[in-house]
């Protein structure tokens, strides 16, 4: 028998999708973080890091350095212009809500999903808002979670030409 009839099957894409989750996660966690320690900055091993945490069997180290890379362009991507985001927000949003007057932890999670689906033209719009709805689940039972999905396909369709 070969190794490749022992070893269980791994779907690249859905590693790879698994990984930018945690990432998103990751990403989340940091910019909230921050914002009660200022000085603490994302190291590039946060993701892999936060990889190794969930669980036995985690992702390929192609996956790893993927989540790495992609946490910490969301982490600077949003600290770089969070003005701009909190105003994608607040646009999206109806008039007697800005952005400023929701809980912190929604606004870095909405934070980080503007600058994604401005700055990452490349992953599915889809994928993007889905995976930041999951985000807020874990941290949100109310109507949170549909809040996080209407603003960011108001946004979506915004700065995107089409949402796949």
């Amino acid at each position: 028998m070969t190794d490749d009839l022992l070893s269980p099957a791994v779907d690249e894409s859905s590693v790879l999708a698994a990984a930018q989750r945690l990432a998103r996660l990751a990403a989340v966690q940091v910019l909230y973080g921050q914002h009660f320690a200022p000085s603490a900055r994302a190291t590039s091993g946060f993701g892999v890091a936060a990889l190794e945490e969930e669980g036995e069997g985690a992702p390929e180290e192609t996956a790893a350095a993927d989540d790495t890379g992609l946490c910490a362009v969301l982490v600077q991507g949003v600290e770089a212009e969070v003005e701009t985001w909190d105003a994608m927000i607040t646009g999206a949003l109806d008039s007697k809500r800005p952005a400023a007057r929701l809980e912190l932890l929604l606004r870095v999670i909405l934070r980080a999903g503007a600058f994604e689906l401005t700055r990452c033209g490349s992953t599915p719009t889809g994928r993007i808002i889905s995976d930041y709805v999951d985000v807020t689940r874990g941290f949100f039972d109310g109507k949170e979670p549909g809040l996080v999905n209407a603003v960011l396909d108001r946004i979506a369709r915004t700065v995107r030409d089409s949402i796949p």
